[in-house]
């Protein structure tokens, strides 16, 4: 019995210990997360003392393999050992976010000593922990990227995840001057999920704030595609951005809102469903030159051309001064009326409202027509807007210049001399709005080529330097 009772004490005893030690991990040698913690605090010798206590006490814990491998890469010798102990961590928890992405970001920093295999590794584990990623993390990728990888294939599969964070790729090839075909594609890609983003919603269901807001994004769209070669539905966008558009004329009312509608639409159906709304607010009735202006813009539309002519006439004889901001409707007004007449093949009629406009102001859209005209008379004509006229080639500053062009028949390009000053390192120029050209500011005489589309009459060019 005494023996019996010695045994029982004994038991107690070891159990009464065991409780102590589960009661303080950090101090308990069967207790492999606990070992795990104590292994990140420590340093040298001491951390692969406990990382290798954790892989042997669970050689599951994928967290442990990952402490090992962060051993090993302190030493040169030990390169392999680190890799195979983060290939067996990716392999253990492939669904866990925190494995994948410390191992992502190791693979990235050792990326021109990794196999193939390794690459195809570092890959799944990218793929993988980017779903969840935050813009930090996305950040410290891509300074990793740019330090060590700088493979834009890999990189795009990657961010291919989540094509909203493609943006941030592009400013950081644009920030270390890496080829602008790697921009280029990355802000194709962002550009497509934008759109792809946004016209899930349904315009007429949308409030005024929410339309606004979709109008902004797709006026942010510069068609990067068409530098990179990539395929994007511009019918599909420019139909959406209509819907979104004649909402907000609806539903606001707003001048600006309404002649951006009309400008871009063709629907007669739907612009004769605007009107009767608007005419039946009394909006088209108000007396004051903007709306009058949108009155006779739907009759133009709409190719209601004789009861425009007598309204603008009548107008044209009815005012004998215009206020200074009231010019541009003013001028606006005219061009309608000029419009109808070049269409009508009265020349003469408009050449000569378009040069008792230009003594209010010189405008390209003035020039432009009666450079039209001028052409058919053969009168001669010439003006000081830079570019207007074709030249070979045409010299512009570089920041902010924005010019008219009106090439010859039969030319195919537009040849640009971009003269300093100006700082910034990235020079682009636009056509109609839309991205045409992009290079690497070099702070000298720049020239470049620009394709014109067929059939353009005239091109609105922009140069900026970012």
């Amino acid at each position: 019995m005494k023996k019996k009772a010695v045994m029982v004490m004994v038991l107690l005893f070891l159990s009464a210990a065991l409780g102590i030690l589960c009661f303080f991990p950090a101090r308990n040698l069967l207790n492999y997360k606990a070992q795990y913690l104590e292994g990140i605090k420590a340093k040298g010798k001491e951390r692969e003392i406990y990382a290798k206590r954790v892989v042997k006490l669970n050689p599951l814990f994928p967290h442990g393999h990952l402490l090992l491998a962060s051993v090993y890469l302190a030493r040169p010798e030990e390169f392999k050992g680190a890799m195979r102990e983060i290939d067996i961590a990716v392999a253990l928890g492939p669904y866990r976010r925190g494995i994948s992405w410390n191992a992502f970001k190791t693979y990235l920093s050792l990326w021109p000593f990794l196999s193939s295999q390794e690459k195809k590794a570092a890959l799944r584990a990218g793929k993988f922990a980017i779903r969840t990623a935050s813009r930090q993390r996305i950040q410290e990728m891509l300074s990793l990227w740019k330090r060590f990888c700088r493979d834009f294939d890999f990189i795009y599969r990657v961010l291919n995840e989540k094509p909203g964070y493609m943006n941030m790729l592009a400013r950081e090839i644009y920030r270390s001057g890496l080829p602008l075909k790697w921009r280029w594609k990355a802000l194709a890609r962002y550009e497509k999920w934008i759109f792809n983003t946004i016209s899930r919603n349904r315009p007429e269901e949308m409030s005024v704030p929410m339309l606004k807001k979709n109008l902004r994004t797709l006026d942010s769209i510069k068609f990067y595609h068409r530098l990179a070669g990539t395929k994007f539905e511009e019918k599909v966008f420019h139909h959406y951005r209509e819907r979104v558009l004649f909402q907000l004329a609806r539903i606001t009312r707003e001048p600006y809102f309404v002649e951006k509608y009309l400008k871009f639409s063709s629907r007669r159906d739907e612009i004769k469903e605007l009107r009767k709304e608007l005419q039946q607010d009394g909006f088209l009735s108000r007396r004051d030159f903007k709306h009058f202006y949108l009155k006779e813009l739907f009759r133009y539309k709409l190719r209601e051309y004789e009861t425009l002519k007598d309204e603008i006439e009548a107008f044209r004889e009815s005012v004998k001064w215009v206020k200074r901001e009231e010019v541009p409707d003013y001028i606006a007004i005219n061009l309608l009326l000029v419009d109808v007449y070049y269409q009508e093949n009265l020349l003469l009629k408009a050449s000569s409202i378009l040069q008792e406009m230009m003594k209010l102001e010189t405008t390209p859209e003035i020039l432009l027509r009666l450079k039209r005209i001028t052409e058919l008379t053969g009168e001669n004509f010439s003006a000081s807007l830079p570019g207007f006229y074709y030249s070979n080639p045409v010299t512009v500053g570089a920041r902010g210049t924005k010019f008219l062009f009106s090439p010859p028949v039969g030319e195919k390009t537009l040849h640009l001399k971009i003269e300093p000053p100006g700082k910034g390192t990235l020079l682009q120029v636009f056509m109609d709005g839309e991205i045409a050209k992009e290079v690497y500011w070099k702070d000298k005489e720049t020239e470049i080529i620009l394709p014109l589309t067929s059939g353009g009459d005239n091109f609105m060019v922009e140069v900026k330097l970012k």
